[in-house]
């Protein structure tokens, strides 16, 4: 099926071509004409930049996970102190638990702070032989 035989006069493909064809040194004329802004560089986000935001916010999930984990703990501790009220020993050790805890989850916060500030990983101890390599002997 063609064109023409949808019901356009051939006239009008004719005219539509020649005002294309017409048209196009005058918008070329047009372009070259004008000067020709200066491409503007837009400043990308450097990538360290967007490393620092994903550390950043990676340290405050962590934070944040582990505010929630001792929550919870500080519940259960509660619970179990009410079920052994009148125990005294008991109690006590409720106490060095709670104490062994409530360190622990410093700990864990300063680690995720010191991740933060030196790096994602901690950094491993350089290796160091206890023992100088052995002086390889030649046969003779």
């Amino acid at each position: 099926m063609t064109i023409t035989s949808l019901g356009f006069p051939r006239t009008f493909l004719i005219a539509a071509g020649a005002a294309l064809l017409a048209g196009a040194p005058c918008a070329a004329m047009a372009q070259s004409s004008a000067p020709k802004p200066a491409p503007v560089a837009m400043p990308a986000a450097p990538p360290v930049h967007y490393q620092q935001v994903v550390r950043q916010q990676q340290v405050r999930d962590q934070l944040q996970k582990n505010q929630v984990e001792e929550q919870i703990r500080q519940r259960t501790s509660d619970a179990a102190r009410r079920a052994n009220a009148n125990d005294p020993a008991q109690m006590q050790r409720l106490d060095q638990a709670e104490q062994a805890q409530r360190d622990l989850y410093r700990a864990r916060q300063q680690d995720a702070v010191d991740r933060y500030w030196y790096g994602t990983t901690p950094r491993p101890a350089p290796y160091r032989a206890t023992q100088p390599p052995a002086a390889s002997r030649s046969g003779g």
